[in-house]
């Protein structure tokens, strides 16, 4: 019973491939085979040898059901079944340790990037070069994470930046990925690191530009003089959840997960250099977790500013993982010591939100 739990409890590992799960399933069937004729000739070979050497054929013959070939004697019949049944259980012990080194090996290599995910990576040139970067579009990006490397080249091109939609391990999302534009010659880009998110967009510029952000001073739909971080403008499908960085209100805010939202924060001294992240309880970064100043952009910018530096709207998102979870909302600015957290519920995908 125990070979037979054994065996049971190994399919699992044999069926991440399909050559050990075959080399499995043979050496089951030898062994099971193997085992079925020694159990056959198991009842002669108790009585044989106190049978008279000229009866020995007759009694196989009437034992097994058979009839044996004339031209052998019983001795040598019963020879060649031990002979066949140690041949099946050598070949079943083969096939086995065969399964068990794809098993190890297979293990050893780790999954198959499953590559159910997608993502879409943009590529925004700068004024002073879009046309012919339009035209040319002849930048090759690269992504790297740990596990993998993508050549993005098959870019398409719009009225206003080349796009690219790429499928990836869907378990990379959330992931860092380090950027690196080609030819080098011609480009660099704003930033050479930040997460993998649904969304990627990266500012290109004309080689000896410095990539900076720029900020301008406009108007809110409202008629607020206000500071912009991008040129993109707000999306309207997404969700708003106000805040106040006053140290009398402790209010948790409650935000459902794999949901992207505008933060409206209200506070003093609030500058485009002001800093924003998604933190556990320890101060760490939440993997998965993003904050910038356009759609799926994990930099921590905002993406507007009062200036009179008392609101500030960026975007924001968390992961399914965090669902449950405390975390905080850390918003940091060297320049004027502006440090403050404030308390952020996660909820689950399929619950509402509270606040």
């Amino acid at each position: 019973m125990g070979d037979v739990n054994a065996f049971l409890s190994a399919i699992p590992a044999a069926a991440k491939s399909p050559y050990a799960l075959i080399a499995y399933i043979t050496s089951a069937l030898l062994f099971i085979t193997s085992i079925s004729q020694r159990r056959q000739i198991k009842p002669v070979l108790k009585i044989i040898d106190k049978v008279p050497k000229e009866d020995r054929k007759g009694v196989i013959e009437a034992t097994l059901n058979t009839k044996l070939p004339k031209n052998i004697s019983g001795e040598q019949y019963l020879r060649r079944e031990k002979m066949k049944y140690i041949f099946l259980a050598f070949m079943g012990l083969l096939a086995l340790v065969g399964g068990i080194t794809t098993i190890a090996l297979v293990s050893l290599a780790g999954p198959h990037p499953s590559r159910n995910a997608q993502i879409r990576v943009q590529l925004w040139p700068r004024p002073e070069i879009k046309q012919k970067f339009l035209r040319d579009h002849d930048a090759r990006l690269y992504l790297k994470t740990d596990k993998l490397q993508l050549d993005l080249t098959k870019f398409v091109p719009t009225q206003d930046f080349l796009d690219d939609i790429e499928n990836i391990d869907e378990t990379l999302m959330g992931k860092v990925v380090d950027l690196t534009i080609s030819p080098r010659e011609k480009y660099v880009i704003g930033e050479d690191r930040r997460y993998l998110t649904p969304v990627i967009r990266i500012e290109v510029y004309p080689l000896g530009k410095k990539p900076v952000p720029e900020i301008t001073t406009n108007f809110s739909p409202s008629g607020e003089d206000v500071f912009r971080t991008t040129g993109l403008p707000f999306s309207s499908d997404v969700g708003v959840v106000k805040a106040n960085m006053s140290p009398q209100i402790t209010k948790f805010i409650n935000v459902i997960a794999d949901r992207a939202y505008i933060l409206d924060l209200q506070g003093v001294d609030l500058t485009t250099n002001t800093k924003l992240d998604i933190v556990d309880e320890k101060g760490k970064p939440v993997i998965g977790a993003w904050a910038g100043n356009e759609l799926g952009t994990s930099n921590g910018k905002p993406a507007e500013v009062s200036v009179s530096g008392d609101s500030l709207k960026t975007y924001f998102a968390v992961p399914s993982a965090a669902s449950g979870h405390r975390l905080f909302w850390r918003i940091q600015d060297p320049s004027n010591q502006v440090n403050k957290e404030i308390p952020l519920i996660v909820l689950a995908a399929n619950a509402g939100t509270g606040g």
